[in-house]
This record gives C-alpha cells, sequence and structure tokens, in this order.
C-alpha cells in the first residue's frame, strides 16, 4: 500500500477517491492491474 502511495500518488488518490483496491506493484514498481481497474480509474 506504502509503495503503491508513494510510487504512484495521483493513481492512488483517484483509487482512493473511487474506493478501488490498489493493484499489485512488480519488483520494478510497475502497475499490475487488469483492463477493468484501469477503466473504473478512467470513469469520471
Amino acid at each position: 500500500r506504502i509503495l503503491f502511495e508513494r510510487g504512484h500518488p495521483v493513481l492512488a488518490k483517484v483509487a482512493k477517491r473511487k474506493k478501488l483496491e490498489y493493484p499489485p506493484l512488480d519488483d520494478e514498481g510497475q502497475i499490475i492491474a487488469d483492463e477493468a481497474w484501469w477503466q473504473e480509474m478512467q470513469k469520471a
């Protein structure tokens, strides 16, 4: 959770506001999320 919030603060804020769970991160800190998560993040 902390890694996501520190590494992706803007996305973390949006996910929190939309009440979405944070997706996992790979060893390099890149987001591993399915298409449905990204679609929810892009909705207004």
